[in-house]
Formats: C-alpha cells, structure tokens, sequence
C-alpha cells in the first residue's frame, strides 16, 4: 500500500539529514524535528552538489526517525545523509506534499509505470487544506491495474460533519466557474479498472461558484467501465444555485454501467442544491445500478427548483436488471422546494426488482407517493418541530440533530461492512442506538456520549 499526499504546501519543512540506516529505503534521523505537519506521503527533495536533486517518498514515521523511499536523482540510490553541498557539507533537504492538485494525482494513476508506487498496488491520495482546491475537472479515466484507489482526507483537514467556508482549514473541492461539457461530474470515475475498487471520502464540496451551460452535472460521477466497487461516503455536498444548461444537477450519480457493479453511498451530506431552470434537483441514484446499489444513513436537505414540470428528488434507486438490488436505510431527505407540493419526490423507486426499504424519514411537505415507506420509516414529519436540525441557516448549515428529534435512535443498526458505521464527523456507532440521517448524535446506553473515531 502506498500513499501520497496531495495539497500546496511545497515547502513544509526544511531539515538537516544527521544519521541514516538501511540500504533502501532509508531510516533517517535529523538534527531538528520536521514538525507534525510532515506526515506519511509527503516528498523530501535535496540537492546534492555533483549529483543534483534527490527525491524521496516519506512511507513511514517511529518518532525521530523517517523512512525514505529513494525515488529518482543521482546516478543511482543513495541516502539522504551524505548529500552534501559545494563545501562537502551535510546539506538541508525540504519536505513537500507529494501532489499540487489532484489532477496531478490522477495523472500518475493513468501512469503504466508510475513513480512513486507499484503497478498493482493499493493507492490512497491524501488531501491537506493548505488552500481550496478549485478544480473543476477530475476525471479518472484511465486507471491502470491498481488493486484499490482511495481519495481521502487527511484527519486534520477533515469537516466536522457540518459546512465549513474556510477552505484553509477543511479540504474542499471549490471549483471555478469554467465549462467543462455538459453532464460530467467535478470527480468522474469512468474507463477506471481498479479490481479492488474506488472511495472517495470525507471531500466538501462548495459548488457556490458554479453557474451557467456546461458545467460539472455532478459532484461524483461514475460512468462507463466505473470500479467493480465504488464507495462514496462521509462527504458533504453543498451551496449551488444556477443552471448547468440542458442537463440536471445530480450530485452523486452512477450514469450508464456497462456491467453490474456495487455502488455504496454513506454518510453523506447534501444540502441546498437548487436548479433555477427547469430541470429536476437530484442528490443521489442508484437506478442505474445493474449491481447492488447501498444508500445507508445520508442526509439531504432543502434541495430547489424554479421551474415548472420538474421534481426534486433525494434518492432514486430500482433497476429492472435481472440480480440488481437497492438498499435504502437510514436515510434523511426533507426541505424540498418544488414549484408545488407534487414536484417533492424525496424517494423515487422506479422499479422495485430488489429493493430493500425501511427506516428512512421524509417530511410533511412530500408527495406522498414519493415519501419514505416501511413500517420503521418515519414520514410527514415536520421540520422544525419533529426534525430539529442544530442550525439550518444558510452559510452555516448544521445538519446534527437536537436532542428532541424524532429521528434519534430510529435507524437500523447496519454493521459495519464498507464503514458505514463512521458518521459524517466521525463517530463510530458500533454498539449505539443508530439515529438516522449522517451525524449520530444519540447517546450509547449507558448515558455515555458517542465515541469519535476518524479512519481513513
């Protein structure tokens, strides 16, 4: 397994090599501390006066000492100590993050010989929130033979299960108002081939800056030949108002799979998506899942139109293919405003081959064809009365529930098989009553509070 970093910070540290063991990779000592901001991934590069840059890839740290993996410079591997200057001595190294931008990173897994990791490895990207991310187009579109990809953030650049504007502190995807096409995703993943799969985790997406024809459809896309297994969870999705043109905003969408696949999305977090056209709002689909498609514990809210003949819609899952099956449990869609009470279709099932329903909540302003379903479910309910979300303010939205909610401890325990028991602010549910919705807000019960756990 390997992972990198990805972030702007491209001068971290900078640090005196002062002992080193092994023959490679290589255990280093130094003679200052790089600091808590140097972590596992990032690049240490130095110059050596004869033989020229040096790069090396961080894979481990045991206190004072650094594991380097030695990845080009020189005429062949050496150690960073014993790198010297013109005078013949020790010379400083800087520590960097290993990718500028996440473009950056997805071009070396398109790589048939990458550098910095193997052909078939397992491969995790990390963001850190030295700023805001602003690309617009991610598109993992070739994909070599990796066992897994994981595009993740680092715990101390991770939201707290709620919106946060500093992009400074929690890593977001803030993407610029550029045309890209029309109905693509900010992160495509199409013609991947990882046999292990894809996640995306713990991103926050500010869609704010996005309005006009031809641009990102979704905030996820998968598409073509996506992963045999695609996990999308502990993101919060959030803050667009326009039109992208002909095509809807679906925020996490899986368009047109060759073959069946499993698609899981959890602990997610979508809120104030509105299409001022006349196209329909969706936040997540599985019916085009020929596979087995999982929507567990995701909050949605106060998704809009303003246009006529159009819907909003939370969740739309159900595929005629023979062996496809949705599971949709847990789930929160409430907030929507149609241009009539009709145009609010929290839960769309558009067949029922395989669907597996319960224990999810809608609000009192559904379509009541379209309102959660199954003797757990909880349905007409009221917002501010019986819902109770902690702040539903724009530009502060916090979508945590009040000690009052009637969605508190109204799930449906669901294990913990693709870590769908770590909410969106990283509390492990494991032996707790499950709330509904993203953020697990009940108590354990004893009367402890809820345990915090960030995984990567």
């Amino acid at each position: 397994m390997t992972q990198v970093t990805i972030g702007s910070n491209n001068s971290i540290a900078t640090v005196t090599p002062s002992s080193s063991s092994g023959s490679g990779p290589y255990v280093v000592g130094f003679s200052s501390s790089p600091g808590s901001s140097v972590g596992v991934g990032d690049l240490f590069a130095i110059t050596d006066a004869t033989e020229g840059d040096y790069l090396y890839l961080l894979t481990g740290i045991n206190g004072s000492s650094y594991t380097l993996k030695y990845i080009s410079g020189g005429s062949s591997s050496a150690s960073p100590f014993g790198i010297v200057d013109e005078y013949g001595d020790q010379e400083d190294g800087t520590f960097k993050r290993a990718f500028s931008t996440i473009v950056a990173f997805e071009e070396m897994t398109d790589d048939s010989s990458p550098s910095y990791w193997g052909s078939t490895d397992f491969v995790t990207g990390v963001l850190h929130a030295d700023s805001a991310f602003e690309e617009e187009r991610i598109q993992f579109n070739d994909v070599k033979a990796l066992k897994h990809v994981t595009l993740t953030v680092d715990a101390g650049s991770r939201h707290s299960g709620a919106m946060s504007p500093d992009h400074g502190i929690v890593a977001t995807i803030y993407p610029e108002n550029s045309t890209i096409g029309s109905q693509l995703g900010i992160i495509s993943l199409e013609d991947t081939d990882p046999t292990g799969g894809f996640t995306v985790e713990w991103l926050q997406f500010d869609l704010s800056r996005l309005n006009g024809s031809s641009r990102p459809a979704s905030a996820i896309m998968l598409d073509g030949n996506s992963p045999d297994i695609a996990i999308i969870r502990n993101n919060i999705i959030h803050s667009f108002s326009g039109s992208i043109g002909s095509n809807n905003p679906i925020q996490i969408h899986q368009d047109t799979p060759n073959r069946a696949q499993t698609l899981v999305v959890h602990n997610n977090i979508v809120h104030d998506i509105c299409e001022t056209a006349s196209d329909p709002v969706q936040a997540i689909t599985l019916n085009q899942c020929k596979g087995t498609g999982y929507a567990y514990n995701n909050t949605i809210f106060r998704l809009k139109i303003k246009g006529s003949s159009s819907s909003v819609i939370a969740v739309r899952y159900g595929n005629a293919a023979a062996g496809a099956v949705a599971k949709v449990k847990n789930n929160i869609a409430v907030g929507f405003s149609g241009m009539s009470a009709g145009d609010n279709r929290p839960f769309w099932m558009t067949n029922a081959n395989g669907v597996d329903f319960d224990y999810n909540m809608s609000d009192n302003n559904a379509n009541n064809s379209y309102e959660a379903t199954g003797a757990n479910s909880l349905a007409d309910q009221n917002l501010s009365s019986q819902v109770k979300f902690i702040s539903t303010v724009e530009d502060s939205v916090d979508l945590g529930l009040q000690s009052d909610s009637t969605a508190l401890a109204e799930g449906v325990d669901l294990g913990n098989q693709y870590g769908v028991n770590i909410d969106a602010s990283g509390v492990d549910r494991t032996s707790l009553d499950w709330d509904m919705g993203a953020r697990q807000m009940s108590e354990s019960d004893d009367g402890n509070p809820s345990f915090f756990l960030f995984v990567s």
